[in-house]
């Protein structure tokens, strides 16, 4: 009697961690964004009310709007959380020598994963910002950029089509990213 209880609690032990396993989701690593000290809680004015107060003051019809790193990330994680099929979370937005880093955690079905995504803006010569993808990486995978041009449209859309539905003929002259900060001047037409 007490030899086939001792088997059957043995095989319930060997079959519970794969039952922990199956309510879990598989971690597959990747990129970590370089620690920073924690923001303090801000009131930072959101990045829409940014455009607008900088079109609402300009006199001559030129415009520049600077956002920090904290204003960013919080833009984007209040527009990631507002979509219910949005696979990434946790967005952390750096600035700095002309490029735009990305870091987040992508999760889909019960894998997630660190993600990574380094964007150059670039001005057309129609004066339109655009976001080129520079590196893209998933976990341990690193993904060629080129084929990721879909991506990068995608991207410049989210990133940039709040200033076309502030200001009809605005162009965009300069962009620089440097020490934390994105600075955008252009100009009404």
């Amino acid at each position: 009697m007490i030899r086939p209880l001792r088997q059957s609690l043995k095989r319930l032990s060997l079959g519970l961690p794969a039952i922990g396993l199956a309510a879990c989701t598989l971690y597959l690593g990747g990129p970590q964004a370089p620690p920073t000290p924690t923001p303090l809680a801000t009131e930072a004015p959101i990045v829409e009310q940014i455009w607008r107060d900088a079109i609402a003051q300009t006199a001559d019809g030129q415009v520049i709007v600077i956002f920090t790193e904290d204003q960013l990330t919080q833009f984007l994680n209040q527009r990631l959380a507002s979509q219910a099929e949005s696979r990434l979370k946790s967005v952390r937005v750096l600035l700095d020598q002309g490029r735009i880093s990305m870091y987040g955690l992508l999760e889909a079905a019960d894998l997630s994963a660190s993600a990574l995504v380094v964007l150059q803006p670039l001005v057309s010569e129609a004066g339109r910002l655009t976001l080129e993808i520079d590196t893209l990486q998933v976990g341990p995978l690193r993904l060629p950029a080129q084929s990721m041009s879909a991506l990068s449209q995608a991207l410049s859309e989210v990133l940039t089509g709040e200033v076309a539905s502030l200001a009809t003929g605005f162009q965009v002259q300069e962009v620089l990213v440097a020490q934390g900060q994105i600075a955008i001047r252009g100009v009404l037409r």
